[in-house]
């Protein structure tokens, strides 16, 4: 019974980050704006946010960088493009494509 309330506690906790995906935000630091692009929760406990800038003023992409999660605030509530829904998400898919 602990461990499944733990794993349920667990799930929650990663769901409140993967709000970010999509979403456009701002690094409290550097003033870095951009489009989370990935989430990742590591080994020992850290939460790191993927944001991408998109082109700057010559249409060159900029540099796509990781940063802690309570670095960033959220400056735009709608996505840019919705994530996949974990729960239809199938995995990658069995065979390469030719």
């Amino acid at each position: 019974m602990a461990i499944t309330y733990y794993l349920e506690e667990e799930k929650m906790r990663a769901e409140t980050y993967l709000h970010f995906l999509g979403k456009k935000v701002k690094d409290k630091v550097t003033g870095i704006e951009g489009v989370v692009t990935s989430v990742s929760f590591d080994l020992y406990g850290c939460i790191q946010i993927l944001v991408n800038p998109g082109l700057d003023k010559d249409n060159n992409p900029g540099e796509v960088r990781w940063y802690d999660s309570n670095r960033l605030i959220v400056s735009d509530d709608a996505r840019v493009m919705e994530p996949v829904k974990l729960s239809e998400w199938n995995g990658p898919a069995a065979l390469p494509i030719p």
